[in-house]
């Protein structure tokens, strides 16, 4: 911290400073002081300026997100539609079959019938 601010400026800032609030003082100065170290051309602002890139980075990726996110959105509901339509003819389907089969029942009852009263009149 010496480096980046005089020990005249560092001590004349603490004692101006409340008690209370010197712990964050010092907090800042040491920030500040390693921000300048890190960029010595841009120090705190160059921070803050990365970190508006990253809000605009970020925020770009939402947006994309969103957008991918409504389009699944779209397509799940697509999907729950078709397999309502699935579930529609595979209903219809079983109940087709279903007459089917009870027709093919009825059939072979009559014919069973049939039978039956052509033995009987053959027996007679």
């Amino acid at each position: 911290m010496q480096d980046t601010f005089s020990y005249r400026h560092i001590s004349r800032w603490i004692r101006e400073q409340l008690p209370q609030n010197r712990e964050a003082l010092i907090e800042s100065l040491t920030w500040e002081s390693n921000a300048r170290r890190l960029d010595p051309l841009r120090g705190s602002h160059g921070v803050a300026i990365n970190m508006h890139h990253q809000i605009i980075d970020l925020q770009t990726n939402i947006a994309n997100l969103n957008l991918h996110l409504q389009a699944a959105h779209a397509t799940n509901l697509q999907l729950q539609a078709h397999n309502q339509h699935l579930q529609a003819e595979n209903a219809a389907l079983i109940a087709a079959a279903n007459q089917a089969a009870a027709q093919a029942q009825a059939l072979a009852n009559n014919q069973h019938i049939q039978d039956e009263n052509a033995a009987n009149q053959a027996a007679q």
